[in-house]
């Protein structure tokens, strides 16, 4: 039996955290404080840094990625009133904080881990050497233009985390960073929670995180009474908005030198602004009223009756009226002085262009175009196409905010600041309106979409074009410039929306007919001349190719999208291209030499530009499936691991998209048997998923599927049973009854029946894979060969050895053809036709097939690795039953300890102590021990009941006739 198939498809003390001042309350119990060289995780603790309610922070080591780091344990008593409180919260807390990882911003304190040391939760973060906002206002009078800077820089980072789904619940000067590098910094998101699909971002679960805040009074609250919005102190969910609110108090603050609700309590402070009561300015305040209203509007007590978002918020905060008009008579100056009225005719155009992004997402992304798409998915009758529409909704409502807010921000930043602005701001706006049409192609898509669309369109939405590329001012620059010719113009914006037509329907796996589109699209763009079109349309076409097989036409295409790109100084595409070709020619053509030759290609141009983090990720996790591919795995998970700690800091990555980075390098983990290690990334995945996607998703269904191949390799096979059962049918009812992934459960299923002997219901599962894999992939795929070889064990389990042997061989000339002779999984097919042999007592016959079988894993597997320790203990029983004895001790000793350090099913650690007591007995090795050994097998294989009862009766026997000759153990 080949096994489960998992490979479908990271000296001063400084303030980096809030540092607690309050002090501990009396009787309050604390942890002892970690001395210096202590470890936490991986981390070695350097000093402490500072304490308070919630736990204590160090200067600590990351010897790894040799940097400093902040280490902050939280107290374990702060998490729960009991123990089971406290492990929710301290799950919650350690979810919450893998989501504020994945935040990568300029402006928010980057958390690099997470981990629990004993009861307490522990969060490693940048070391950031600098002070609080709270000390700089404290040290002098800062001019008002001063603070307003400063605040503005934390609340980008404010809105980059709500972006990101992400709630801080306690916004205050002591939890903004202003770094001695000139960097401002949001920190403390310790009672940060994100947000689900419903927008709820707590409340609901308040009496789990009392205590949590600075000040809690009569534990009904969280946060901080002076920052809090009224509807925090009634307890009820908090979101962007009660964000606002504390940004709002801590801006009136810095500028007023008070705060705006008079109160010595926290109840008079509620009271206060719960009325909407803000204080008076004191007099001599010099804060402008344009100002005072921007900031009374954030503090009013209804959510809905502040600012709509907090890019809203920033961008009135930006807008010094004084300043508009003094650059508005200076602009009157200069039409005036050169005579002419175009320059003011411009101005006005340009003031109109910058209200337009409302207008221009009509008919794209409105409450029409909204309800089509809601239609059209609830009309599938799938059971997950309600979850499917809320996250796209949301997906695509955040998609279309940030575009209008890029769109105006593009235009006021380059209002009235020269001939060389008003270029950049063309090339600003012309990559705009290649992303709106992406989202519009995407819309309508979905607009008309069947149950295989509404299954990827989580990740089609998530995946559309990024927004920020369109503000890298020294890649839009270094480009060749949008066509100034109208006419080319117009011909380059209809072959857009074309290509843009291509990337939804590769988007939502129309592969075949999305290549129609972009063969038409990339050999039109020829004939135009704006060189970027080429370079992406030849990108598109190859990347589609290789989806829909066609591997060697995709080879091609691809590299002519290269030297397109290398010419059209269009690097985005260039790298991305590069990374497909790694891809195709490693995982899709076995051309490992040129694959690794392009990925270097790919880093070197990752590196120009400046280490793009989404580009990174998937040059990594690339690279990782290829050296997969090549049987190295220490290489893949080194390069998967690498590749996910990138993705769980991507800002706005999506529970879906992490989830499944997540599974790849649970994948990998399996491959090198970290068994407990891989069974637990496909739970944090699968929870991300059913969190975002619905119980009946089918990517939920394809963690089902891994997690039960998991636990068939551990000797679980009931539960594994129980778990591919449900894989099956959310497959079946998602993806129809012939598809490759329903095959793929049904030989996992089968897997674990056949060792429950369930024979009959094993075989035909097997049987309804192979039929549908001959339909999907015809008569040459590695796919065919696993189910060829399980059925071969079937029938060798049945005593069928002439049936068996012929499917065994079936399957080895498919690996041969497909794999080759040298790798792991041909290597199971070998160990097949051994066992069929060996099993009929033909020990001659099968030696040669378990030598070489051995042979193959250790050339290609880690040498500890599990199968390794498999293949030992059956070829030194082997050589024991032909009494060839001189090694069988040595193998036996060397499969063991390989096996017991291994969590793996309880019979393969079983047969190897048994097969050690027989050889340590016949060759005088010590009977005591060997009977010590025939004890503890005969307990493993009685634990697994009626599964090995003829091994169980093997042992009983021999210990019947042994034991009391070899003594007391």
């Amino acid at each position: 039996m080949t096994g489960p198939d998992l490979a479908l498809t990271e000296t001063t003390q400084t303030e980096t955290v809030r540092l607690f001042a309050q002090g501990r309350p009396a009787g309050m119990p604390t942890s002892a404080p970690l001395g210096r060289g202590s470890a936490v995780g991986r981390y070695v603790v350097l000093d402490v840094v500072g304490s308070g309610g919630m736990g204590v922070v160090y200067a600590g080591y990351d010897p790894e990625l040799d940097r400093k780091v902040a280490l902050k344990l939280l107290r374990p008593d702060r998490l729960g009133a009991s123990p089971e409180a406290a492990e929710r919260a301290r799950v919650r807390l350690l979810r919450e904080a893998q989501a504020i990882a994945r935040l990568s911003h300029p402006n928010v304190v980057a958390v690099h881990d997470t981990g629990t040391l004993g009861g307490q939760v522990f969060i490693a973060m940048e070391f950031i050497e600098g002070r609080t906002l709270r000390r700089w206002l404290d040290e002098e009078r800062r001019p008002l233009r001063q603070v307003l800077d400063v605040l503005l820089l934390a609340g980008r980072g404010l809105a980059a985390a709500h972006a990101a789904g992400l709630v801080h619940r306690d916004f205050k000067p002591e939890n903004v960073l202003l770094g001695d590098d000139g960097r401002v910094r949001v920190a403390d998101f310790g009672l940060a929670r994100v947000e689900d699909a419903e927008g709820e971002a707590g409340g609901g679960a308040m009496s789990e995180t009392r205590g949590w805040g600075s000040l809690t009074e009569g534990g009904f609250a969280v946060g901080t009474p002076g920052y809090m919005a009224p509807e925090q102190f009634r307890g009820e969910p908090s979101d962007a908005r009660s964000d606002q609110f504390g940004f709002c108090v801590t801006l009136y603050e810095a500028l007023y030198g008070e705060r705006p609700f008079a109160g010595e309590t926290a109840q008079e402070i509620a009271a206060a602004a719960a009325r909407g009561v803000v204080n008076d300015p004191p007099a001599g305040s010099r804060v402008p009223a344009w100002l005072r209203q921007a900031l009374l509007q954030g503090l009013r007590p209804d959510p809905a009756d502040r600012h709509p978002s907090m890019d809203s918020l920033l961008a009135e905060l930006s807008r010094d009226p004084a300043a508009i008009r003094r650059r508005w008579l200076m602009a009157v100056v200069l039409a005036a002085a050169a005579g002419s009225g175009l320059f003011a005719w411009q101005a006005g155009e340009r003031r109109q262009l910058c209200q337009g992004a409302e207008v221009k997402l009509a008919g794209v992304w409105d409450a029409g175009r909204k309800a089509a798409v809601r239609t059209a998915f609830l009309k599938t009758g799938v059971p997950f196409a309600a979850r499917s529409w809320a996250l796209v909704e949301r997906s695509l409502d955040r998609y279309a905010a940030g575009w209008s807010a890029m769109h105006r921000e593009t235009c006021e930043a380059t209002r009235l600041r020269g001939e060389q602005s008003e270029e950049l701001m063309d090339r600003r706006m012309f990559c705009l309106d290649q992303r709106l049409r992406e989202a519009g192609a995407l819309v309508d898509l979905f607009a008309s979409a069947d149950a295989e669309v509404v299954a990827k369109s989580g990740r089609a939405a998530a995946g559309l074009g990024r927004l920020d590329a369109c503000a890298d001012v020294a890649a839009l620059t270094s480009r060749v410039p949008p066509p100034a010719d109208a006419e080319v113009r117009a011909e380059v914006g209809a072959l857009t929306r074309e290509l843009s037509r291509a990337k939804a329907l590769r988007a939502a796996g129309r592969f075949q007919k999305g290549v129609e589109v972009a063969r038409t699209v990339a050999a039109r763009s020829a004939k135009v001349a704006y060189p970027p079109l080429r370079a992406e349309a030849l990108f598109v076409q190859g990347d589609l190719e290789e989806r829909a097989g066609e591997f060697d036409a995709a080879e091609k295409t691809l590299r002519e999208a290269v030297w397109s790109a290398e010419a059209a100084v269009f690097d985005e595409v260039k790298a991305a291209a590069a990374i497909k070709l790694l891809r195709v020619n490693g995982e899709n053509l076995g051309r490992f030499e040129p694959a690794h030759e392009w990925g270097r290609f790919a880093a070197a141009s990752i590196e120009r530009l400046g280490g793009e983090p989404s580009l990174k990720a998937e040059y990594l996790n690339q690279l990782g499936v290829v050296y997969e591919e090549e049987g190295k795995y220490p290489q893949a998970l080194a390069r998967q691991r690498e590749s996910l700690e990138i993705r769980r800091r991507l800002p706005g990555i999506s529970k879906a998209e992490l989830a499944a980075s997540i599974a790849d390098f649970g994948v990998v983990l399996f491959q090198i048997g970290r068994y407990p290690e891989a069974l637990a990334s496909f739970e944090e995945a699968l929870a991300l998923q059913k969190d975002e996607l619905g119980a009946q998703h089918p990517e939920v269904g394809s963690t089902l599927n891994r997690i039960g191949g998991v636990l068939y390799t551990q000797g679980r096979y009931e539960e594994s049973v129980v778990r591919l059962r449900e894989a099956l049918a959310i497959r079946e009812a998602a993806l129809g009854p012939v598809h490759r992934l329903v095959a793929d459960t049904l030989n996992n299923l089968a897997n674990s029946l056949d060792l429950l002997t369930r024979y009959e219901e094993a075989l035909a599962c097997y049987q309804r894979a192979l039929e549908i894999q001959r339909q999907v992939f015809g008569d040459r795929h590695p796919d065919l060969a696993r189910s060829l070889d399980n059925i071969g064990a079937v029938y060798s389990h049945r005593r069928m050895w002439k049936e068996a042997l012929d499917y065994h061989r079936q399957a080895l000339d498919m690996r041969d053809r497909t794999v080759g002779r040298n790798h792991p999984k041909t290597s199971l097919t070998l160990h097949n036709v051994g066992n069929a042999y060996m099993l009929q007592g033909r020990y001659e016959e099968a030696l040669p097939w378990v030598r070489e079988a051995l042979a193959v894993r250790e050339k290609t597997l880690e040498l500890d690795h599990p199968w390794v320790a498999e293949e030992l203990v059956v070829l030194a029983d082997l050589e024991r039953r032909l009494g060839r004895p001189e090694k069988v001790v040595e193998r036996l000793e060397r499969a063991l300890k390989i096996l017991e350090a291994q969590e793996l099913e309880p019979g393969i650690v079983a047969r190897a102590r048994f097969a050690l007591a027989q050889a340590l007995w016949e060759t005088g090795g010590g009977h005591e021990r060997a009977v010590r050994l025939a004890r503890q097998a005969r307990a493993d294989f009685a634990s697994l009941g009626e599964q090995d009862r003829v091994a169980l009766d093997e042992v009983v026997q021999w210990l019947a006739k042994n034991d009391a000759k070899g003594g007391t153990a």
